[in-house]
């Protein structure tokens, strides 16, 4: 199991390495990552737009965007401040806390 951060600070594809530290993709190797989304300097919007993401837990203060791709987590601790679902699907093995859904 790995922590992934976001790094990039402007709104960002998740399927692109460089938004990520170490320029490595979560869920990429392991289906057990942790991944966080929190720009404190900023809002940005972190976009899941293809393919399949299966990670364990997900803890954004930014805004997450699905609008393709399938993302699946695994764990019992993730939360998400602002989500949008446009297209695509979340898959949810255990407890998820969404605050702001749209």
């Amino acid at each position: 199991m790995s922590n992934f951060i976001w790094t990039e600070n402007n709104d960002g594809f998740w399927d692109l390495a460089s938004n990520w530290q170490d320029n490595l993709k979560p869920g990429a190797t392991s289906s057990q990552d942790d991944v966080l989304i929190d720009i404190a300097e900023s809002e940005i919007i972190a976009t899941h737009r293809s393919g399949t993401t299966e990670i364990n837990n997900l803890i954004a203060t930014d805004k997450v965007v699905l609008s393709g791709g399938n993302l699946v987590l695994n764990g019992s601790n993730s939360s998400l401040l602002l989500f949008d679902l446009t297209a695509g699907t979340l898959t949810q093995r255990s407890n998820l806390i969404v605050t702001d859904f749209n």
